[in-house]
């Protein structure tokens, strides 16, 4: 088993060293290619729905549940549950997936260095950074935790010796 692995791990770092565009390197493929030959392709299919995803966040400012929502009704398959339906962190992961770029990237533990290797893009660079500010601005605004709310909530004062004010509700 470890000269197995070992071979493993060295064909990896040789066909990373070629700068192989499309490369597969084993284990799970991404929603939205396919793999023939040891090489990744775009699945039309799949691709249109990630499209979808990024789109709709960015033009129809949808949430993931709503994205949720869309594909459970038009029966897209999730690519890991059994029922078909999809789980909301797997839309996020999908999401927050740079991948789908066409910048692919693979950390090797032992050299505790990361290959950063080419793919057929997806989706534009532009469009990504767009969903990721947005989905960190709707994480920086929710606070599940609150009680009570109040509409001086999303405003952070600070008093000129620095410290935090806040507020409390009796």
């Amino acid at each position: 088993n470890e000269k197995r692995s070992l071979k493993s791990k060295q064909g990896k770092r040789y066909l990373l060293s070629q700068n192989i565009k499309n490369l597969h390197l084993g284990g799970s493929v991404l929603f939205g290619y396919g793999v023939e030959d040891k090489r990744l392709f775009i699945d039309k299919e799949q691709s249109k729905w990630i499209q979808f995803m990024f789109n709709s966040v960015v033009d129809e400012d949808m949430t993931i549940i709503d994205i949720k929502n869309t594909l459970d009704r038009n029966n897209v398959k999730s690519p890991r549950t059994k029922s078909g339906l999809w789980n909301l962190v797997t839309i996020q992961k999908i999401l927050r997936n740079e991948s789908y770029t066409g910048k692919k990237t693979f950390y090797d533990k032992e050299l505790e260095k990361e290959f950063v290797y080419e793919i057929d893009q997806i989706i534009d660079v532009s469009t990504f950074r767009q969903v990721q500010r947005i989905m960190d601005k709707r994480i920086t605004l929710k606070d599940n935790n609150k009680k009570h709310f109040s509409i001086f909530d999303d405003i952070k004062f600070v008093c000129e010796c620095k410290n935090s004010i806040g507020s409390q509700v009796n």
